[in-house]
């Protein structure tokens, strides 16, 4: 099956390609850039900073004090928050928003992305950042492989290999990959360079998929911000689309502040159903 899909995604590439090629150009041209969101891109919990004020008086009664999970949020611009003017209405505010008030779950989130950022340059990143202690990842990938058509070899390679840098240097017990958007209901890309790419994008999502259920510690969460839609793999979750439009911020590629509360919500639904102990 998988080799049918990619003979038929290059039947369909090679054919509309004189079409594709010339959207694309437009696309890049007149899609609006939004900027990435102002605001801390680390959050200590309550329980730190608390701490911190009082850490000389206080030993005994913090060290009864539950430790906040620590998370660690990377990818690319949707990871980074563009779509939303500040860090608070992004995905690393909501996510922090909605462990407090679902779980009541203090937790502590660093946030290493940056707009524009491939599989490789995600890879990169984390290789360059300082070895660090974290209980969960959220990792953020694919949109910028598909538009720049990395190979599924070096999509395979890139997602295991931030996986392994992701538990063995960051020592983190749970790996939460957000499958790729619906690319072929972005309303900004028109047809029929809006099919193509949702093509790949399922193929790399496909792709995905696999390469998760041989690691041990990596779960994938698909979210469709359009349909307000998503299931989770290893722990399967299906719901009946609702069409909402408003979940897409104006440039119609990346999330709303509605968007990224979804998106919250439902890693903090991944995250409880793992039960992993901190």
């Amino acid at each position: 099956m998988i080799w049918f899909n990619i003979l038929y995604f290059y039947c369909c590439f090679f054919a509309l390609f004189p079409v594709i090629s010339f959207q694309a150009l437009w696309v890049r041209k007149k899609a609006l850039r939004l900027p990435e969101p102002v605001g801390a891109r680390e959050i200590p919990s309550e329980v730190e900073v608390e701490s911190e004020k009082q850490e000389a008086e206080q030993e005994a009664i913090q060290e009864a004090i539950q430790k906040p999970i620590k998370i660690l949020l990377t990818g690319d611009s949707a990871a980074a928050g563009v779509g939303v003017e500040t860090q608070n209405d992004a995905l690393l505010g909501k996510l922090q928003q909605q462990l407090l008030s679902e779980d009541n779950t203090a937790a502590s989130i660093c946030l290493l992305a940056k707009g524009g950022l491939a599989s490789q340059g995600v890879l990169e990143l984390l290789q360059k950042e300082n070895p660090r202690r974290f209980d969960i990842a959220v990792v953020s990938i694919g949109v910028n492989d598909v538009t720049r058509f990395t190979s599924l070899k070096a999509w395979n390679t890139n997602v295991s290999l931030i996986y392994q840098l992701l538990v063995q240097k960051f020592g983190c017990k749970l790996v939460i990959f957000s499958g790729l958007p619906p690319m072929a209901e972005f309303p900004a890309i028109p047809q029929p360079l809006r099919y193509v790419l949702g093509l790949r994008a399922a193929m790399l999502n496909n792709a995905l998929e696999k390469s998760l259920i041989t690691l041990p510690f990596g779960r994938l969460l698909t979210v469709n911000l359009l349909n307000n839609n998503f299931h989770t793999y290893s722990h399967s979750v299906k719901r009946k689309p609702l069409l909402n439009a408003n979940m897409m911020a104006i440039d119609g590629f990346h999330p709303s502040s509605a968007g990224y509360a979804i998106w919250a919500k439902q890693i903090v639904t991944l995250i409880r159903e793992n039960n992993t102990p901190w």
